[in-house]
C-alpha cells in the first residue's frame, strides 16, 4: 500500500512538470496582444523592477515618483511614457538604415525586406526561413532557423528584423511594422524571462545580450516611440526588461575578446541612452574600466586584434570607435594611451587592405571591402597617410618608407608595390594561431594583382560542424603543403613577444622565411616545413618550400586561385588565363617528378576547391595540385609570376648546390638573367655565378647590379665583401 502511494505521489509530481515544462516552453496564453490593464495586474513584478530600477529623482520624472509613492502604477506608467515622448533622442544614437542587413539605401528593397518579415519570413546571413511559431502564435525564441544553424537563432534574438522595420516604417509611416513589432516585443519579454545562470541559450548568450543594448532595442525605442502603435504594456515591458539586461551583462560578460567588446559596447550605450536609471552610472564606469584593460590584453603592440581574423579586426575596430562616441556622449574621458591603441587598429586595417579595397581573408574572414571605412576613419583621426590610402593617392599624403609592412607581433608579412588599385599585393602568414576562430593556415600566401585576386584563402563559409566547415579551416583549403594528405596540427595560440623570423623588407625585394613545426594530423613520425617567399617588387615572386622528415613522403603543394580565374596546366605549371585581366603563372622549380592537376568544386572523395565571400556562402573555385614523392628531407621552390594579360612561360635553369639550399637562374621579361639561391637550413657557405659566394640567408643577382644579400654577406673570389645585410631583430 505504501508502495503505491509512493507511485501516485510521484505520478502526480510528474504531471506536475510536465505541465510546467510545458507552460514555459509551448506558452499556452499569448502574448501577441497584452492590453496595459492586464499587464498592470497580471505582471506586477515587471512594474517593480521599472520603479526599483529608476532614480526617480531624475528631473522630469516628479510625476512619476509620486504616482509610485502612492501607490498608483497605472498613473506612474502613464506619466513615465510621457516623460520619454517628450524626451530628446540621446546624441549620437542611429536612427536611420545603417544597421539594416539588407546593406542597401533602395527604398523598394527596404520595404520588401519588412514585408517580408510581417510573413513571419526571417533573414539572416542568406539565409530565409519562416519563423517557427507555437499553436497560440507566440514565436520559438530558440528556433535556428531552416537548417538548425545556432548563427540563424543567434540573429533572430539580436532582434534585427526591428531594425528592418524600422527604416520601413520611417520610409513610409504605415503604422502595420510597428503593430507587428509591438506584439513581438511582448512576446519576447514575456516568454523569456531572465535567467539566474548563464545558460547559453539564443535568447540569453551574452553576446546576444550585449548586441541588443548596442545595435536594436536603444534605436527600436526611441524610432518607434511616438507612433501610437507602440503600446504602453510593449514600452513598460522594454525599459524593464533593460534592467534585467544591465544586471545580466556584469554578471556574466566574456572577459576577453571580440565578444567582451560587443558586451560592454552594450552595458555603455544602454547607460547613455537610458541614464534615469540608478546604476547607469555603475554601468558605464564598469565598461570603461573593462574596455580599457581589454584594448591592451586583446590587441597586440603592432595594432594586430589577437584572433588574428581581419573580419574580427574590423568589427571590433568599429565597436571601440561606437564605444569612444558613447562615451564621449555621456560625458567621460579615455585615456590618451587607449586612444594610442585603437589607432593603431586602424593603421594595421589601412596598411593591409589590398589594392582592390578589400581586407585579408584570414582565419574565419569573410571578404570585406574596407575602403570606404578607411577614409571615414581617416577624416575622424585625422590621419592624412590613411586617407591617401584610401583614395588611392587623390586625397591625402603618401605613406613613410615602402610600402610593404611587416607586423612582429601578428606575424604577417604586407608585400606591395604601390597604393593604386592596379598594385601588386602579397600576404604571408608566419604567426601564431590566433586566440580564436583558427584556420590550420600557417605559411599560406595570398596574391592579388592588376585589380584583382589571384591567390587566395578560401574564407569561413560556416561554424556548423561537418566536412564543409572542416575543409574550410584545414590545410586543405590554404596555399600550403600536406604531407600523405595531410594538414597541420593546431599551433600556439598567442605571442608574448614579437618575431624573432628572418624578415627582410628593402627598397627592391622583401623577404621572409619561417617553419611549422606543430606536426601534421595523424601523421606518424616528424615532419617540418619550412617556407621562405621573396618578394623583387614589381615583378614576381619566389617561394622556396623544405619539408624536413626522415621517412620517404608524400607531397601535395595546393595554389587556390580566385573564383573569378580560369585557370590551366601548361607545360608542368598551373597559370590564369583571362584576356586583359590580371593573371599568374606559377612554375616549379626542381629535380622532382610532379603530378598536377586543378580541382573545382569537389565533394568527393573529399572536399576540395571552394570558396566563401560570406556566412553561408560557398562557390567552386580552382584549385591547382602538385604531388610528388620525396625520399627524405627536400627543398624546391615555384615562381609566381603576375602580369596584366597572359603571362608568357618562365625560363628556368636550376644549379647546382649544397643540401638544404636550392639556386637556380630565371629569365624574365626583356631578356633579365636573375639568380637566385635560398638557404634554407643552417647557413651554408654557397659558390655562385662569377666567383661569388653567399655565406646567408638568400642572394638576387641581377646582371649589371650589385647582389642583394639577406642575412649575410657575399664575397668576390678575392675573399672581399662586396654587399652585407644584418636582419633587425
Amino acid at each position: 500500500m505504501r508502495i503505491s502511494i509512493f507511485r501516485i505521489l510521484l505520478f502526480c509530481v510528474f504531471i506536475s512538470f510536465i505541465a510546467l515544462n510545458n507552460s514555459c516552453s509551448n506558452k499556452i496564453e499569448s502574448h501577441g496582444e497584452l492590453s496595459f490593464q492586464t499587464l498592470i495586474e497580471k505582471y506586477p513584478y515587471y512594474l517593480d523592477r521599472i520603479w526599483n530600477g529608476l532614480d526617480l529623482d531624475t528631473p522630469g520624472l516628479e510625476t512619476v515618483r509620486r504616482s509610485v509613492q502612492s501607490g498608483n502604477d497605472t498613473a506612474a506608467c502613464i506619466a513615465l511614457c510621457e516623460y520619454y515622448r517628450k524626451k530628446a533622442i540621446p546624441a549620437g544614437l542611429q536612427l536611420d538604415a545603417a544597421h539594416s542587413s539588407s546593406l542597401t539605401n533602395d527604398s523598394f528593397k527596404i520595404v520588401e525586406i519588412a514585408d517580408q518579415i510581417l510573413q513571419d519570413m526571417f533573414t539572416f546571413q542568406g539565409i530565409s526561413g519562416k519563423v517557427e511559431k507555437f499553436s497560440n502564435g507566440n514565436i520559438n525564441w530558440a528556433y535556428n532557423g531552416p537548417k538548425g544553424d545556432k548563427e540563424w537563432g543567434w540573429f533572430l534574438n539580436r532582434h534585427y528584423i526591428f531594425i528592418e522595420l524600422l527604416n520601413a516604417y520611417q520610409l513610409t509611416g504605415n503604422s502595420k511594422y510597428v503593430t507587428y513589432f509591438d506584439a513581438l516585443i511582448i512576446d519576447w519579454v514575456l516568454s523569456n524571462p531572465m535567467p539566474e545562470q548563464d545558460l547559453g541559450t539564443p535568447q540569453w548568450r551574452v553576446m546576444e545580450v550585449g548586441t541588443r543594448m548596442l545595435e536594436t532595442w536603444p534605436q527600436i525605442f526611441y524610432g518607434f516611440y511616438k507612433s501610437p502603435e507602440f503600446s504602453i504594456s510593449a514600452k513598460i515591458l522594454m525599459l524593464s526588461s533593460i534592467v534585467d539586461h544591465e544586471k545580466y551583462i556584469l554578471a556574466h560578460h566574456e572577459n576577453h575578446y571580440n565578444h567582451a567588446v560587443k558586451e560592454m559596447n552594450g552595458l555603455a550605450h544602454a547607460a547613455v541612452c537610458f541614464p534615469e536609471f540608478k546604476k547607469a552610472d555603475n554601468w558605464l564606469e564598469h565598461a570603461i574600466e573593462v574596455m580599457t584593460e581589454e584594448v591592451h590584453y586583446q590587441v597586440y603592440p603592432d595594432g594586430v586584434q589577437k584572433e588574428l581574423a581581419s573580419s574580427y579586426h574590423r568589427n571590433v575596430f568599429k565597436y571601440w570607435l561606437q564605444f569612444v562616441d558613447i562615451v564621449i556622449n555621456g560625458e567621460k574621458e579615455l585615456s590618451t594611451v587607449f586612444m594610442k591603441q585603437i589607432e593603431k587598429m586602424g593603421t594595421y586595417l589601412a596598411y593591409s587592405m589590398k589594392p582592390t579595397g578589400f581586407g585579408i581573408q584570414n582565419n574565419d574572414s569573410d571578404y570585406n571591402y574596407n575602403r570606404n571605412n578607411i577614409v571615414a576613419y581617416a577624416k575622424d583621426f585625422q590621419r592624412e597617410d590613411w586617407l591617401y590610402i584610401g583614395t588611392e593617392g587623390k586625397y591625402g599624403q603618401h605613406p613613410d618608407g615602402l610600402p610593404s609592412k611587416w607586423f612582429p607581433w601578428a606575424g604577417q608579412l604586407l608585400m606591395r608595390n604601390g597604393w593604386d588599385t592596379q598594385a601588386q599585393w602579397g600576404y604571408f602568414d608566419i604567426g601564431p594561431w590566433g586566440a580564436a576562430h583558427q584556420h590550420n593556415d600557417k605559411l599560406h600566401l595570398s596574391i592579388s594583382a592588376y585589380g584583382r585576386d589571384l591567390l587566395v584563402d578560401a574564407g569561413r563559409y560556416v561554424y556548423q560542424k561537418g566536412p564543409f566547415r572542416t575543409y574550410f579551416v584545414s590545410s586543405q583549403s590554404h596555399n600550403v603543403v600536406l604531407i600523405e594528405g595531410k594538414g597541420q596540427n593546431k599551433r600556439e595560440k598567442e605571442w608574448s613577444k614579437p618575431s624573432s623570423e628572418d624578415i627582410a623588407i628593402q627598397e627592391d625585394f622583401d623577404f621572409a622565411l619561417s617553419s611549422f613545426t606543430s606536426g601534421f594530423e595523424g601523421l606518424k613520425g616528424t615532419a617540418i616545413h619550412r617556407r621562405a617567399v621573396l618578394y623583387i617588387r614589381n615583378e614576381y615572386w619566389v617561394v622556396a618550400d623544405q619539408i624536413i622528415t626522415e621517412n620517404p613522403r608524400s607531397i601535395e603543394a595546393l595554389w587556390h586561385f580566385s573564383p573569378e580565374c580560369s585557370v590551366k596546366m601548361e607545360n608542368g605549371s598551373a597559370a590564369s588565363v583571362d584576356p586583359d585581366k590580371g593573371n599568374i603563372r606559377i612554375q616549379p622549380v626542381s629535380n622532382l617528378q610532379w603530378q598536377s592537376k586543378v580541382v573545382k568544386g569537389q565533394t568527393t572523395p573529399s572536399v576540395q576547391g571552394w570558396w566563401s565571400r560570406d556566412y553561408n556562402h560557398k562557390e567552386p573555385n580552382p584549385v591547382a595540385i602538385f604531388s610528388s614523392s620525396i625520399p627524405g628531407s627536400t627543398v624546391f621552390a615555384w615562381i609566381l609570376a603576375p602580369a596584366k594579360g597572359l603571362v608568357p612561360n618562365i625560363q628556368i635553369h636550376i644549379l647546382p648546390s649544397p643540401k638544404g639550399t636550392i639556386r637556380f637562374r630565371v629569365e624574365g621579361k626583356n631578356h633579365l638573367m636573375d639568380e637566385i639561391a635560398i638557404c634554407m637550413d643552417e647557413l651554408t657557405m654557397i659558390s655562385l655565378s662569377n666567383g661569388y659566394r653567399l655565406n646567408g640567408r638568400m642572394v638576387w643577382l641581377r646582371e649589371g647590379k650589385v647582389p642583394r644579400v639577406v642575412g649575410g654577406t657575399v664575397e668576390d673570389n678575392q675573399g672581399r665583401i662586396i654587399c652585407e645585410h644584418v636582419f633587425d631583430r
